[in-house]
Parts: C-alpha cells; sequence; structure tokens
C-alpha cells in the first residue's frame, strides 16, 4: 500500500500506458518487435538504470542465463513471463522493456472480491468465498492472475462508475509502475475503533505538491476530497491507496 508520506515526484506519467477506468470494447494483440531491437532496449535500460544482468535477473526470480543468452544472441526470444518478472523488479511496465507500442491485452477471468461504498463502515469489505464470482474482463496481461474485482456501490463515483458497475483493480504491490497523477485507486480508510470503509476516488496531485482523493459524484454528499497528508482528523486512524484500477465493467441503466 503507499502511504500518505510519499512525494509528488513519486508520481509519474507514462503516456499511452492505459486509461484507469477505462471500457474498453475492443482487444487486440500487439506484433512483438524483432529481437535485435528487443537487446538494444534492455541494455539502454540497464546502462540507464546502472543495473548488471546477474542482479537484476535475481531479483526478479529469472535464471541469469536465460538473460545473458538472449542478450548475447544465444536466444532469439524472451517469453513474455520473463518480461513481466523483469519488468515488475525494474519498476517498469512491460512496454518499456519489450518495444511493444501498445498494451498488450488479455480476455482475463476476474474474481469479484467484494463491494465498496463510500460511507459504509465494516469489518471488511471482502465477501465470503460463497458470495463471490467471476467475469472476463481485457486486462494488460502484465496483471493476468494478480487483477481481481470489486462492486462499486452507491453515489461518490457515479459521474464515472453508476451503481452497480465492477472496478477491476491491481494491488499497489502488484503493480509494474508507480501510482501517477489521475489513477483512479482503491482507498481504505481505517478507524480508531478498526472499522474499514473501501471506496474508489481519484487521486490528483495539486499545484502545490499536495495530493487529494476525490470522489466524481452528482451527488451533494460527495464533493469533498480527502487530502492524502498523514494527518487525519476525528477517530480516523489511517488512510491508504492500496490498489489502481485497471477497468471497468459498467452495466447499462436499464439492467442494473
Amino acid at each position: 500500500m503507499i502511504h500518505a508520506n510519499v512525494s509528488v515526484e513519486h508520481f509519474i506519467t507514462l503516456s499511452c500506458y492505459f486509461n484507469p477506468g477505462c471500457v474498453v470494447h475492443n482487444v487486440f494483440m500487439v506484433e512483438t518487435n524483432d529481437a535485435e531491437r528487443r537487446r538494444e532496449l534492455l541494455e539502454r535500460f540497464m546502462n540507464q538504470r546502472g543495473m548488471n544482468v546477474k542482479r537484476w535477473a535475481e531479483q526478479a526470480g529469472v535464471s541469469p542465463n536465460t538473460l545473458y543468452n538472449f542478450l548475447n544472441g544465444r536466444s532469439e526470444r524472451l517469453e513474455h513471463d520473463t518480461y513481466k518478472k523483469l519488468a515488475k523488479a525494474g519498476g517498469v511496465p512491460v512496454f518499456v522493456l519489450d518495444g511493444s507500442t501498445d498494451i498488450v491485452r488479455i480476455d482475463a477471468m476476474i474474481r469479484i472480491k467484494g463491494a465498496v461504498q463510500a460511507g459504509v463502515w465494516a469489518e471488511s469489505s471482502e465477501w465470503d468465498d460463497a458470495e463471490g464470482y467471476a467475469v472476463n474482463a481485457p486486462i494488460p496481461a502484465e496483471y493476468e492472475g494478480a487483477a481481481y474485482g470489486v462492486v462499486v456501490r452507491g453515489t461518490s463515483m457515479n459521474k464515472v462508475y453508476p451503481e452497480g458497475s465492477i472496478a477491476i483493480v491491481v494491488s499497489i504491490h502488484d503493480l509494474v509502475r508507480d501510482v501517477r497523477n489521475g489513477d483512479r485507486v482503491l482507498v481504505r480508510r481505517t478507524r480508531l475503533d478498526g472499522m474499514i470503509e473501501t471506496t474508489v476516488k481519484e487521486l490528483i496531485a495539486g499545484a502545490d505538491g499536495k495530493l487529494w482523493l476525490w470522489p466524481r459524484s452528482s451527488d451533494p454528499r460527495w464533493q469533498q476530497p480527502i487530502e492524502y497528508d498523514g494527518r487525519y482528523a476525528g477517530d480516523i486512524e489511517s488512510v491508504q491507496v492500496c490498489g489502481v484500477v485497471l477497468c471497468a465493467i459498467i452495466p447499462e441503466p436499464n439492467f442494473v
């Protein structure tokens, strides 16, 4: 999870990565670049970061020989799973390393784990296993097996996610890039009595460097942002950003 003592400098923009909260209608795969071009990208990345093959591979849980053999031309490709691991260890999206110009999306089975709603406090936002169900959703390939879904209830984000929308989320721990300005994020507020409120908000970095968690609502009750600064009023013990929205499934009004 990201806590409020992060600085605005940690929020970087990686153009054309993904549009958080978007509804995706068409799923496509991109053609791979040639092996030599990918070797150049990997070598440039290591040079820029001052990394060496052995240390990077070990941090990623990849055999150093696999990376050595590709960079030396003894093999002609790296598996996508290898790129995913290297990207996660390097703190960048996969396309930075493999040169793909678009996000590789896959049609994945996503487990719906619970519901989120502003103003509702509970011991947990997650459902029992018997209540959960699965849906298919197009997600960036690097999040296969890590993404999960939550049902968005209430009106605090109804300009973006109407009642009954399903937000597909990836945990901060599984995110392969930094959180950035404008991301729609899963926010968990904890009270001193241990009760939890889980909501979706939009993370905005102000010109003064302050971070705000904004509702996007037509409801007069939900017009004020939460300042994300580590200082909490009243009985609030902590505020944590614990996930980022990858995409959403939005129901038609007549079928909610």
